[in-house]
């Protein structure tokens, strides 16, 4: 009978020294457990924010979309003036041509007219339908400067249009690339802390498991107590002290 009581405190004492570091154990791992659950509402935060970025993205895209086809639009119909506009330029040449020519020659070919003679008669009709010819031309000319013109406006103004859409380009392929690391980072921050939180319950578990162990370690006849002359169990002091301690490693209560 001693010899096996001295066993029963042998135990007691081995039990309640693992308990007490299970339960130091099992207290850390679940502070450690809160802080890493803490940190979820922050990362919710960060993929809400994240989210409206997001939207605000595809907001720009829209807009340079819609704006980039009229822009698109807008070139095709400058590009058709502006080759109408070529187009008389060149139907133009051939009469310049023509003039150029025909001074050229009429300036070759002097006449020195004898007073009232009428000699050069022909000479001056020349020159009258050369001036003539000149005159009609710089009003075609004008006509065609004119729209030119006109056109520069559109060209400086498309280009200040174009200008402003590649503003709008880079920055929000800037923004895209900058969304997507954000969300990468998050992404392996969110994976991380998954993961640690899966290796603290796995440590609380394996704990846990060991609590179970050490209720079954308890000597079976704790669980079926003598009963007493009075009719009520025995109570030995102890099982109860393995059964606290136990219990202790579990919720870390006494």
């Amino acid at each position: 009978m001693k010899r096996a009581m001295l066993s029963l405190f042998a135990c007691l004492l081995a039990i309640s020294a693992f308990a007490q570091d299970k339960a130091a154990q099992i207290a850390d791992l679940q502070n450690q457990l809160t802080q890493v659950q803490s940190a979820y509402p922050a990362m919710e935060k960060r993929y809400d924010a994240l989210s409206v970025q997001k939207d605000n993205i595809k907001f720009a895209v829209d807009t340079y979309t819609k704006y980039h086809d009229q822009y698109v639009q807008d070139v095709n119909g400058f590009n058709q003036k502006q080759d109408e506009v070529n187009r008389q330029q060149q139907l133009l040449q051939p009469s310049v041509d023509n003039y150029r020519q025909r001074l050229a020659a009429h300036n070759a070919s002097q006449c020195t007219e004898v007073r009232g003679s009428g000699t050069c008669n022909w000479y001056n009709n020349e020159a009258n339908s050369i001036d003539a010819q000149k005159a009609a031309i710089q009003q075609a000319q004008s006509q065609v400067d004119q729209q030119n013109a006109g056109l520069n406006g559109q060209r400086q103004n498309l280009a200040e249009t174009k200008s402003k859409l590649d503003t709008i380009w880079d920055q929000n392929q800037a923004n895209i690339t900058q969304w997507k690391a954000d969300m990468g980072q998050l992404k392996a921050d969110y994976d991380a802390n998954i993961a640690r939180e899966n290796a603290i319950k796995a440590q609380l578990a394996a704990l846990y498991g060991s609590v179970n162990a050490c209720l079954k370690a308890i000597p079976p006849a704790c669980a079926n107590p003598a009963i007493g002359p009075d009719g009520r169990p025995i109570l030995d002091q102890n099982c109860e002290i393995m059964k606290a301690q136990c219990s202790k490693m579990f919720d870390g209560n006494k």
